[in-house]
């Protein structure tokens, strides 16, 4: 359980990451 929630959390991370660097 611990192991899913942390994917799911870098899922969102890299989602929000990805338009933030493209921004940059």
């Amino acid at each position: 359980m611990a192991k899913r929630g942390s994917t799911c959390l870098l899922q969102t991370i890299s989602e929000i990451d990805l338009p933030v660097q493209k921004r940059e």
